[in-house]
């Protein structure tokens, strides 16, 4: 699990040279000891890394007008904390690892979209307050998205799912069942079809936040391009923009439906 997670981290350049380090000391010197330490280095320094690059963007954004909340950074916090642990859950860990990602990543795009947006318009402008509030809505409405899944992928892990699975299949392997094994096999299969239900919930979620991942993505490109004042008025009619406008009113419109 940790490898995965910070995976991308151990392919920079100080963390692979602490490796290629560690590895030749240690046949230098015929000790496995030595090259298991030099990984052990660079997984702290993989591990500070990303927890050093996750407090810059939550910082950032916890500025924005849309987003600003006297707790808004310690949910951040509290968020970022239950969905690295997410990816322990039995059978679902990719999920977990998945919704971490999403998480960083989802955090990285607002901020550079917001960024983006206060260099290219005057905060008092119309179109500066339009943009912003549609990049608030996906991105809160993201994170909204993210705490479900937390909360679903923490009652998941709370099921010991090898051994509901075992229990089954000793229940079916019986020539004949008694009414009391009979409810007891119902109730062991409710329980998985519980579990398959709130696993394919999970997945929804996560695609929906994909889907805002790539409109942000989108939009931070063509906010990138724009350069001149007949440039604003391109970029009102883009398609790109459009898309996260349309995809913030679905989301909120959800969001009121959901309560």
């Amino acid at each position: 699990m940790f490898l995965e997670r910070f995976l991308p981290i151990f392919r920079s350049r100080p963390a692979v040279l602490i490796i290629a380090v560690g590895a030749l000391l240690g046949f230098l010197i015929g000790s496995f000891s030595v090259f298991v330490l030099g990984v052990l280095i660079a997984a702290g320094y993989a591990a500070m890394k990303a927890s050093s690059s996750q407090s810059h963007w939550i910082e950032s954004v916890s500025r924005y007008a849309g987003v600003k909340d006297v707790r808004r950074v310690e949910d951040l916090r509290a968020l970022a904390s239950t969905l690295s642990a997410a990816g322990r859950t039995p059978g679902a860990e990719q999920l977990g690892i998945q919704a971490h990602e999403q998480f960083d990543n989802v955090g990285k795009k607002y901020a550079a979209f917001r960024e983006l947006l206060d260099q290219k318009f005057n905060v008092s402008e119309v179109t500066h307050g339009r943009y912003a509030k549609s990049a608030d809505q996906v991105f809160l409405a993201t994170l909204d998205n993210l705490d479900k899944v937390s909360s679903m992928l923490k009652g998941i892990g709370a099921i010991d799912i090898d051994q509901l699975r075992a229990q089954v299949r000793a229940l079916k392997r019986q020539d004949a069942l008694s009414d009391a094994q009979g409810r007891e096999l119902a109730t062991l299969e409710e329980r998985l079809n519980i579990r398959e239900t709130e696993l394919e919930s999970v997945r929804d979620l996560l695609s929906d936040n994909e889907a805002a991942l790539t409109q942000m993505t989108l939009a931070s490109a063509e906010m990138a391009k724009l350069e001149t004042e007949s440039g604003r008025a391109a970029l009102d009619s883009h398609d790109a923009m459009k898309q996260l406008e349309a995809l913030a009113t679905r989301l909120d419109r959800y969001s009121v439906d959901r309560k």
